[in-house]
């Protein structure tokens, strides 16, 4: 986890007609052993906590990644008239292994899963 690290918040603006987007890896974890079952101890512990400040989530469920079969990710997606915000379990950037990351999207955005695949287009 990053404790006492400070937190880095990715902002995109684009002009190709895709929403623009910010988001902050809040933890990152091996990908083995007390890595995973620690991933989603922080997504409960932070998805609680996001739910004391926005109330419940709008829609929650699992995801699988393309590249890793088998595995399940967690998100939590908030819709709120100003943006919506999701809380995710992903693989954003490989080379650190697993995240949990908060994103943040235009309210009129579409919900999908992975919301890294909005990055990449």
């Amino acid at each position: 986890m990053l404790d006492g690290e400070p937190r880095v918040v990715a902002v995109e603006a684009r002009e190709t007609g895709c929403p623009p987007l910010a988001f902050a890896a809040l933890a990152y974890f091996d990908e083995t052993g007390p890595g995973v079952a620690a991933m989603h101890d922080a997504f409960d512990n932070i998805r609680a906590a996001l739910a004391q400040t926005l109330g419940a989530p709008t829609f929650t469920g699992r995801h699988q990644d393309e590249q890793r079969t088998g595995w399940d990710y967690g998100y939590a997606w908030w819709s709120r008239p100003d943006a919506s915000l999701v809380l995710v379990q992903d693989e954003f950037d490989i080379q650190f292994g697993l995240d949990v990351s908060l994103w943040a999207f235009p309210a009129s955005t579409t919900f999908a899963v992975p919301v890294s695949r909005y990055w990449e287009t």
